[in-house]
């Protein structure tokens, strides 16, 4: 052929003949088009195992093979393809019957160049992991067309917090990004993809899926060849990204943890099962409904801190298999797989959840869901595994004395008790009643908002600062406190966003507001004229634009000294799970708070 294609030896190759596509194609370079974007993985074929592939494939669609290249080398980038067309009958997609079937083409075209496969695909699946040996590091692809001088264009992010609630996903669009995002929060999120821009060319970087695209029209097989050559030179120059790109937590394959890197404690999204119920389901066991004890005891089990048992039979080495304990019983297990940890409690499988819609599954399995709202940390405290993703923040441990700051060791020990009260008041030995007494004291509004529904425990309205202030509380015994703190975590950052409420949303709890708190003969407005002041002073201070914004956390579950002596182990052979969880909950509850404005704060024992 005169097209500069040989085969993978040398030679030319004969021209090769399509039918089938209602035409007889002479040149298949001349006819096939697609889009510079393709999975890229590292691997080492052979014409074998590239025949069996498009035999797996054609079997599996049932269709028929209309043209098949194995190995042909471009000359002028050295890279060498396979392509295979099919033709198959599949049911239409918008008739339920499916006795009308209509035909369609799938196309898979291989790329293979310095160790590197790209795969390029239509109607045929996703085949990636099929011709992968490995997965091309997180790094590299983070790291590639990463220069001071490209532009960031857009960038897609997902929270790696253990919680549900809360933005889960996110994507910012505009000119010069890396510029107008603050990097405040960043570490507590992973890029799941980022377009960029350089010397007028547009490229979309995607590091989990492993997928770089090159913006433009569709183009031949010789010019995705020479795109291909290009973008593997790309990917072996790329060595680190930028400091914008390396402020956010970056992923890291399961395949890529360090063997001497081990988990050490796993803590479940307590937030889980109140939703669920939020949400009309019925839980149950052994087809009975649980009584309200036994969901209390359910509740109070997925608080605890699961640690990880560090004697391990040979069994489950070999099976990548970690025992769960608390105290000193076995509750679970947890397993490392391919790309994801699963997590296996008898406890959890035993409880199914059916769904209003007639949906029914396990608690365990709502665990293992795509989001999988639990955290698991490590013996390394910079690794973390969330929301079906590990990954790194290589700043944590160096955040660890901003961190100390947020703790305020003002809690008395007389305040043992989170809601304790006597005729109409909160008692001095409670939470409450230091919220009420002591740390509410500057603000001339104060509302219980306690029990159901809750925006937080308290909320404090200083007009003359335009402060507004939620107060959450949590007791618990006094230590690191890495249960206590997750489950008053998770309330407050879940209602970040009712920190700006509007009127309207204020006035449709005005008459919950009026009324008094849990059956007593307590107010629940505790401080303030009327409700329809505390509503009109909340309005006015949110709106002014110089307002203060606070979250204020009051437990008794942490001590500051005990934190400061555990966060100052961390690194070395005394460093403690619990110590970890509390320095990755805290972190994240700084940055969640900052993302909206808001100053945090954690009332703790001294």
């Amino acid at each position: 052929m005169r097209s500069g294609i040989t085969n993978a030896s040398g030679s030319v190759d004969a021209p090769s003949f399509t039918s089938g596509l209602g035409l007889m194609i002479a040149d298949i370079l001349k006819i096939v088009a697609a889009p510079r974007s393709a999975r890229i993985v590292r691997g080492k074929l052979s014409a074998r195992r590239i025949r069996a592939l498009f035999a797996e494939i054609r079997d599996e669609l049932d269709a028929s093979t209309s043209h098949m290249d194995l190995r042909r080398k471009d000359r002028a980038s050295g890279v060498v393809w396979s392509l295979w067309i099919g033709r198959y009958q599949k049911a239409t997609p918008w008739l339920l019957s499916d006795r009308l079937r209509e035909t369609r083409y799938g196309c898979l075209l291989l790329l293979e160049h310095d160790g590197f496969v790209a795969v390029l695909t239509s109607n045929v699946g996703d085949v990636a992991d099929s011709v992968a040996d490995e997965r091309v590091s997180y790094q590299k692809f983070l790291a590639v067309y990463s220069t001071p001088d490209t532009e960031v264009e857009s960038i897609s992010t997902r929270s790696l917090r253990a919680a549900r609630a809360g933005v889960t996903r996110n994507t910012q669009t505009g000119r010069h990004l890396q510029d107008a995002i603050p990097r405040v929060g960043a570490n507590q999120s992973a890029l799941s993809q980022l377009s960029l821009r350089k010397a007028d060319k547009s490229r979309r970087v995607s590091p989990g899926s492993g997928r770089v695209t090159l913006s433009g029209g569709r183009v031949t097989i010789p010019e995705l060849c020479a795109w291909f050559a290009t973008t593997c030179a790309d990917l072996d120059a790329a060595t680190e990204p930028t400091d914008f790109i390396k402020a956010f937590a970056h992923p890291v394959a399961l395949s890529d943890l360090p063997e001497d890197v081990v988990p050490t404690a796993l803590q479940l999204d307590p937030s889980v099962v109140d939703d669920l119920i939020g949400q009309g389901a019925t839980l149950s066991r052994s087809d009975v409904a649980l009584t309200d004890a036994e969901i209390e005891a359910l509740r109070l089990l997925i608080r605890e801190l699961w640690l990880v048992n560090d004697q391990r039979s040979q069994n489950d080495v070999d099976a990548g298999v970690w025992r769960l304990k608390t105290v000193s019983i076995e509750v679970g297990r947890i397993t490392k797989r391919t790309s994801k940890i699963s997590l296996a409690a008898e406890a959890l499988s035993d409880v199914k959840v059916e769904h209003t819609d007639g949906n029914t599954e396990n608690l365990n399995q709502v665990f293992n869901g795509s989001d999988q709202p639990f955290r698991l940390t490590f013996s390394d405290a910079t690794y973390g595994y969330a929301a079906g993703q590990l990954f790194r923040d290589h700043r944590l441990l160096g955040n660890r004395d901003s961190l100390l700051d947020v703790l305020s060791p003002t809690l008395p020990a007389t305040a043992s008790i989170e809601k304790g009260h006597v005729g109409g008041q909160f008692t001095p030995d409670s939470l409450f009643g230091f919220v009420v007494n002591t740390a509410s004291a500057a603000d001339q509004f104060l509302v219980c908002e306690d029990i159901g529904t809750e925006l937080a425990d308290f909320i404090g309205v200083t007009p003359l600062q335009h402060q507004v202030t939620f107060y959450h509380c949590k007791g618990g015994q006094t230590e690191v406190g890495a249960s206590g703190l997750h489950e008053v975590v998770s309330q407050a950052t879940k209602n970040l966003g009712f920190m700006t409420a509007s009127a309207a949303e204020l006035e449709r709890r005005a008459v919950r507001w009026k009324g008094r708190w849990n059956r007593t003969k307590l107010l629940r407005l505790q401080r303030g004229a009327t409700v329809a002041d505390f509503i009109a002073a909340f309005s006015r201070a949110v709106a002014a634009p110089q307002a203060t914004r606070r979250v204020v956390l009051v437990t008794s579950s942490l001590s500051k000294s005990a934190v400061t002596q555990a966060f100052t182990a961390l690194g070395g052979p005394n460093g403690s799970p619990e110590a970890v969880h509390v320095l990755w909950l805290l972190s994240g509850f700084v940055d969640q708070c900052r993302n909206v404005g808001a100053v945090p704060e954690v009332v703790c024992r001294p």
